[in-house]
C-alpha cells in the first residue's frame, strides 16, 4: 500500500501548474525547502521521477504528465465538495455553478460582457448561490457534460458539434502576441510581424489543433520554428516569462498577468473563435436560464 497523503498530491499538482518550487512554495505559503522534501518523500514513496530540474524550473517528466492529467479533476472534486459542504451549512440557497477556462477568468475587467453578467444576477438573484470554478479546455467540457456545471464559459470550438449542448457567442475574441520583456522585440512600438519567423509559440494543449495553431500564425503572417503544447495556462505565460519562446493568446488573457511580459496586438483575425456560454439542452435550470438571459448574443 502507498503511503501517499493529500498533502504530498496538492504540492505535485502545485508544481506541476506552477512548474517552479519557488512560485509554488509561494502559493501553498510554505518554504521552498519544505515543499522540495515533500516531492522528493513522494518520489521515493511512489518510486517515481516526476520532475526534471531544469536551470529555470522544472519540467514533467512523462509519468508525472500522466499522473497531472488524472488526479487534476479528482482533486477539484475534493475542492467542490468542501465548498457545496460551506453552503450547505449555510442557510439554503439555490446554486448556480458556473466553470471558466483559467485564462478566461478576468474579475478586474469591468468591460466584460460576462463579467457584467454575473454582477447583475447577484444582484438580481440574491437567493442564489453562484459558484464559479476554473478548469483547463478538456476538464471544462467533462464539468459541462457530468454535470458538475451548470453553465460554461469558454471558446466555441470547445463545445462544438457536443450533442445535447447549446450554446450561445457573445463576444468575438482578439490576439495578442506575448513575450518576454527582455527580449529584443519587445521595446518596438510597432512588432515587425516578419521577426516572429523562426520564434518558438506556446499554447495550452488541448486547445485547437496543431493544424489550427499553425494556420492561425500562418495567417498573421509568420512561421514559427515550432510549436510546443503545455498542460495549463500559467505554465504557458512562465515559459514566455523564462524567455523560452512567445505565445499567441487571447485579449481576455492578457490581463492574468501583465509582469516582465510585453503584448503587441495581432491583425484581426476573421474566423477567430468566440467566446460562449454553453449549457446542456435537456437539462438546464431556471438559475441558469435567468443567467443566460443576461449574456448579450451576437
Amino acid at each position: 500500500m502507498l503511503d501517499i497523503t493529500l498533502q504530498q498530491i496538492v504540492a505535485f499538482l502545485t508544481v506541476a501548474e506552477y512548474l517552479s518550487f519557488t512560485e509554488a512554495a509561494k502559493v501553498m505559503y510554505i518554504s521552498q525547502p519544505a515543499l522540495s522534501k515533500i516531492i522528493s518523500r513522494l518520489e521515493k514513496v511512489s518510486r517515481l521521477t516526476l520532475f526534471v530540474r531544469k536551470s529555470h524550473g522544472v519540467e514533467l517528466t512523462r509519468e508525472g504528465e500522466f499522473l497531472r492529467s488524472e488526479l487534476y479533476p479528482l482533486y477539484n472534486k475534493i475542492l467542490k465538495a468542501f465548498k457545496d459542504a460551506q453552503i450547505i451549512s449555510a442557510p439554503p440557497k439555490m446554486l448556480l455553478h458556473i466553470a471558466s477556462h483559467t485564462s478566461f477568468y478576468t474579475s478586474g475587467r469591468s468591460s466584460s460582457a460576462y463579467r457584467q453578467a454575473v454582477e447583475t444576477y447577484k444582484r438580481a438573484y440574491p437567493d442564489v448561490a453562484v459558484v464559479e470554478e476554473l478548469f483547463e479546455f478538456k476538464e471544462l467540457r467533462n464539468a459541462l457534460l457530468t454535470g458538475q456545471a451548470d453553465l460554461i464559459h469558454t471558446a466555441d470550438f470547445v463545445v462544438d458539434r457536443l450533442k445535447d449542448v447549446s450554446y450561445k457567442r457573445f463576444e468575438k475574441q482578439e490576439f495578442y502576441i506575448v513575450m518576454s520583456s527582455s527580449h529584443p522585440l519587445a521595446a518596438s512600438e510597432t512588432l515587425p510581424i516578419s521577426e516572429l519567423n523562426g520564434e518558438v509559440f506556446y499554447f495550452v494543449s488541448p486547445s485547437y489543433t496543431e493544424h489550427n495553431e499553425l494556420d492561425r500564425c500562418l495567417q498573421i503572417g509568420f512561421t514559427p520554428r515550432q510549436i510546443l503544447h503545455l498542460p495549463n495556462f500559467p505554465s504557458v505565460i512562465l515559459a514566455v516569462k523564462q524567455g523560452k519562446g512567445m505565445a499567441l493568446i487571447t485579449y481576455r488573457e492578457k490581463e492574468v498577468t501583465e509582469a516582465d511580459l510585453a503584448f503587441f496586438p495581432a491583425p484581426l483575425q476573421p474566423d477567430a473563435p468566440y467566446s460562449v456560454i454553453a449549457w446542456r439542452t435537456s437539462d438546464v435550470s431556471k438559475e441558469a436560464l435567468d443567467f443566460i438571459e443576461l449574456i448579450p448574443s451576437v
